[in-house]
């Protein structure tokens, strides 16, 4: 079966988005790309018609760089830190 088949559902990938940044954007310790928060515009609509698995997400944590994934076929939510600082407790 294609990828293709598969449908992200719009509303967990908006609640996990929400829980993230409502976990590292507290205090301002995290910044994340606005274009792949909302589903509607340009990415979203790939993610919507169910034809993307992989969502990396770059996030700004503190003074370096960080990615939280979402595999949408598997529904497994991953956070990676290349400092191998862990995800703040009860995120993933």
């Amino acid at each position: 079966m294609s990828v293709c088949n598969y449908h992200a559902n719009g509303s967990a990938l908006d609640g996990i988005m929400a829980f993230f940044r409502r976990i590292y954007g507290q205090n301002k310790r995290a910044t994340f790309l606005p274009a792949l928060y909302n589903l509607t515009d340009g990415p979203g609509e790939f993610i919507m018609k169910g034809c993307t698995r992989h969502v990396f997400v770059p996030v700004a944590v503190n003074n370096h760089w960080s990615v939280l994934y979402l595999d949408l076929i598997d529904h497994e939510v991953s956070f990676g830190d290349p400092l191998g600082e862990p995800a703040p407790g009860g995120t993933i």
